[in-house]
């Protein structure tokens, strides 16, 4: 038996409910982050430094180690399985490690989340709202759409989220990672269909969703 933690970069206070979320999909691999933070860099190099990966310990000295397996990891995030017996050792220290680097910790066996010292004061309100702007591109053979977000107040299309090819897979994409409702994607194709553009109104992205598409 192991005890999971899981570590990532956060500039916002985030609810118990919005780790276990985001947990679930960095676990799941569903998406994995493609940014690189420095901070989640150095709680890696100095967690190694103490407890090396258990893929880096000699055979003989593997009683002593506190994995279960090699972390799951990204440049924005760390999964980590701790050996029962080593918990009550390991996990106050990257529980410690993480406020130190800035880092929000969640357990999942309990569904808490540790915010770190600078997001504690924060709102634990962490949506992002404004529009999503779809723009058919020329993909030469299949179609292809770049998704952009803007946030309420902007002036224009200011992030890029995915390029998408096919209609099937765009479809996918709003609904399943972005979560919006049949409805307002068969609206939003059918206006592409006309006018190779369209605007989806009144989104809301958690903070787990901006982690997972890069725009934090």
């Amino acid at each position: 038996m192991s005890y999971k933690l899981a570590v990532w970069h956060s500039e916002r206070a985030i609810s118990d409910k919005e780790a276990a979320d985001l947990f679930t999909r960095l676990y799941e691999q569903r998406k994995v982050p493609i940014e690189q933070h420095i901070d989640v860099y150095s709680f890696y190099n100095e967690l190694s430094a103490n407890y090396p990966e258990v893929d880096m310990v000699a055979e003989e000295d593997l009683d002593a180690c506190p994995w279960a397996c090699a972390h799951e990891r990204s440049g924005a995030h760390v999964i980590m399985s701790v050996m029962d017996d080593k918990s009550t050792e390991v996990v106050p220290m990257i529980l410690k490690l993480a406020d130190k680097h800035g880092l929000v910790c969640f357990e999942p066996q309990s569904n808490k989340v540790h915010l770190p010292s600078q997001l504690q004061s924060a709102t634990t309100s962490s949506e992002r709202g404004g529009t999503l702007f779809i723009v058919e591109m020329d993909g030469g053979q299949g179609k292809e759409y770049e998704v952009g977000f803007g946030e309420r107040g902007a002036m224009s299309r200011n992030l890029k989220m995915a390029q998408v090819v096919g209609e099937d897979k765009l479809v996918d994409f709003l609904t399943g990672e972005i979560g919006l409702e049949s409805a307002k994607v068969d609206s939003a194709i059918n206006e592409l269909k006309k006018n190779g553009k369209a605007a989806i109104r009144d989104v809301v992205l958690s903070d787990a969703d901006l982690l997972i598409l890069g725009l934090r």
